[in-house]
């Protein structure tokens, strides 16, 4: 009987240790558990205040553009709506449109065709294309991690003349073509040339 007891008394011992364990653990994951509430707290203040730096630094840049009508400035446009946006070189203006766009391989590719606005030619001519998933109105949004954004260079084999549009297909690596929001386009070039007539 005696010996009874003390198994009984060692259970209740040892089952009273384990509640102890178990309320400390629980105490701890609790306590865990409000550290990653904080975190993820700290993190979407953190991509609001990334965000709002973006709009501010962005409307500054444009602002810094407008003062000076001679900046190169980026046509930005939308995969999947038609029309065009026009870029600005230092020597003058380029419609850029953005046609027969379709998946290849992990990616997309365009056509894109770049019209002449100046009335003299542009020789050397460069583009460097700029292609993200979001757009400014998917700031605070989406999370910095899920943004991304890729580029790919042109460069025109010949001179474009006035008026004239030159037709260039590109690859876009690296995002399908349904998670491309934004293409920009800022067109160089190398220098003009005037033809008499």
């Amino acid at each position: 009987m005696r010996g009874i007891g003390f198994v009984v008394l060692s259970l209740f011992i040892v089952g009273c240790a384990d509640r102890d364990e178990l309320r400390a653990l629980q105490s701890r994951v609790d306590g865990l558990e409000l550290e990653v509430k904080s975190l993820r707290e700290g993190t979407a203040t953190v991509d609001e205040s990334i965000a709002d730096e973006l709009k501010t630094l962005t409307s500054s840049v444009v602002e810094l553009q407008s003062l000076d009508p001679f900046a190169p400035t980026a046509a930005y446009l939308e995969i999947g709506t038609d029309g065009y946006s026009v870029a600005t070189t230092q020597y003058g203006r380029v419609a850029v449109f953005i046609e027969d766009v379709k998946a290849f391989g992990s990616g997309s590719r365009v056509d894109i065709r770049l019209l002449n606005l100046a009335s003299a030619t542009l020789t050397d001519v460069t583009a460097d294309v700029k292609y993200r998933n979001w757009a400014f109105g998917d700031l605070g949004k989406m999370s910095t991690e899920d943004m991304l954004s890729k580029s790919a260079d042109i460069k025109l084999s010949e001179s474009l003349k006035p008026g004239v549009a030159k037709r260039v297909q590109l690859n876009l690596p690296g995002m399908q073509i349904e998670q491309i929001k934004i293409v920009a386009i800022t067109v160089a070039a190398g220098g003009l040339r005037y033809v008499k007539e």
